[in-house]
């Protein structure tokens, strides 16, 4: 039998390290009947308790086979991962060696990327007092799977309000789903809307999510180019059949920025009622608009029945808030809200309970407002510095919003060697054409500048003038 091992720990646990490690190493065979708990009390000079206590964790993890009547046996099977599972300590000191590496990743983001808020300007101690304060309020929000018609009313009743005087969305509580970002909402309407075979419609660039979704459910992707007005209506009217969805973007177009004009949004109303397609509006980015007043919502603009609006709070608040929500129609809120129940897309309670206060308490407009002015700043200031240090591999445009330009390349650019350019000095650069769905016309970079500090900026774009020479070489 093998030696009680020594050590600071419980003597069951020393019993149960001894026996563990002596049929690690073959010592004790499988099979081979072990002494009784009597016995091996005696013979170690502990208690007997102390015995049965480490048998039965020897037992539990299947090192050990208890026969009632028979005895106690090495098992004839054991896992192969308890051959390599390390103690308890070493687990513990590995997983602390790697926190900070994990920590950094992140942490660190790759050079200009957009859609990630500038934290250090959220009031995060307002933030965490409303939140303990709904804790405490409502303890049994904490003992609830959620709320089954919809999400949480107080937010969708602040979210119907914010909708109707800040972006003329006609809406009600009774219309709104709240959802873990705004990708949910895009997963729901193709697992609503969509039958095996669909033609959707999809601006090209655009964020490869949407593609993606929809093309999981079953449906067909055309990709519509966009002009300086954005998606191209005319491209619509040569599809055959007629796209069942139309995705767009009309606040601000991601990747590219363009705002669509109201006339060119009445042209996509007057096409989708001529073809009975269901329009899916992103409403991406158009909290921060730099010059003018917002551009009105397209579902407010028309008494259109087959819109669908998209929002997120995780661009205007933070990304891991994790909470978007989608207004959809009084038509089909039914079967949206069935499909909603069954997938489980309510988040938190509680959260939504925390940002309803925000809201209704005006703390959320505040936010925006100082976020508008110093994203605006931000914005400025890079452009002037894309122009001084790229000026000679990247043209800009003025930027009247949102959280990146786009630069276009003045030359061509190897988009793939830039990627590899950029990888060997720790940078990530990706260029439009990555996104999705199809060829872009004219290739560029995104540059977003809403999470950096002027530091950082500056030593990315020191660094991608280097990985510019040697691609475009």
């Amino acid at each position: 039998m093998p030696r009680l091992s020594k050590g600071n720990c419980p003597a069951y646990r020393r019993v149960y390290e001894s026996f563990r490690d002596a049929i690690r190493a073959g010592q004790l065979k499988a099979g081979q009947r072990v002494p009784s708990s009597r016995e091996l009390a005696q013979r170690y000079g502990v208690a007997r308790i102390t015995v049965t206590q480490g048998y039965e964790q020897l037992v539990a993890e299947g090192y050990l086979d208890s026969r009632r009547g028979a005895g106690t046996y090495v098992a004839q099977e054991i896992p192969d991962g308890f051959f390599v599972a390390r103690s308890t300590e070493e687990e513990a000191n590995r997983v602390a060696s790697t926190l900070p590496q994990e920590a950094a990743r992140y942490i660190e983001q790759p050079p200009f990327l957009s859609g990630c808020a500038d934290l250090e300007a959220f009031p995060i101690e307002l933030w965490l007092k409303l939140y303990a304060k709904q804790l405490r309020r409502s303890p049994y929000s904490l003992n609830t799977y959620g709320h089954g018609d919809g999400g949480f009313l107080g937010l969708r009743e602040a979210i119907a309000a914010h909708l109707s005087t800040q972006r003329g969305v006609r809406c009600d509580a009774g219309q709104i789903l709240i959802l873990s970002g705004s990708q949910p909402g895009i997963e729901l309407a193709a697992r609503a809307l969509v039958r095996s075979g669909d033609e959707v419609a999809v601006e090209n660039p655009s964020y490869r999510g949407i593609s993606d979704s929809f093309r999981l459910n079953g449906a067909k992707i055309r990709s519509l180019p966009l002009d300086e007005q954005g998606l191209m209506v005319d491209a619509l009217e040569q599809i055959e059949p007629s796209p069942r969805i139309v995705v767009a973007t009309p606040a601000r177009q991601f990747p590219l920025g363009i705002a669509m004009p109201i006339g060119r949004q009445a042209a996509l109303l007057e096409w989708a009622k001529r073809a009975g397609a269901w329009i899916l509006e992103d409403d991406y980015d158009s909290e921060f608009r730099f010059r003018g007043k917002p551009l009105p919502a397209m579902q407010g603009i028309s008494n259109y029945d087959r819109i669908l609006y998209l929002g997120t709070f995780t661009r205007s608040m933070f990304p891991d808030l994790r909470l978007g929500y989608l207004v959809v129609p009084k038509s089909v809120y039914p079967d949206f809200l069935a499909l909603w129940r069954a997938a489980a897309m309510n988040p938190p309670v509680a959260l939504q309970a925390c940002l309803a206060d925000f809201m209704r308490e005006g703390h959320f407009q505040r936010h925006l407002r100082k976020m508008r002015k110093r994203y605006q700043q931000r914005c400025h200031w890079l452009l002037k510095q894309v122009d001084a240090l790229l000026g000679q591999w990247i043209e800009v445009d003025l930027c009247d919003g949102g959280m990146h330009f786009v630069g276009y390349y003045k030359r061509s650019v190897d988009a793939r060697k830039l990627a590899d350019e950029g990888r060997k000095r720790g940078y990530v650069f990706m260029s439009i054409s990555s996104y999705g769905p199809g060829p872009v016309d004219r290739d560029g970079m995104m540059f977003g500048f809403s999470s950096f500090s002027e530091e950082k900026m500056e030593a990315c774009l020191l660094a991608l003038r280097e990985a510019l020479k040697a691609a475009a070489a």
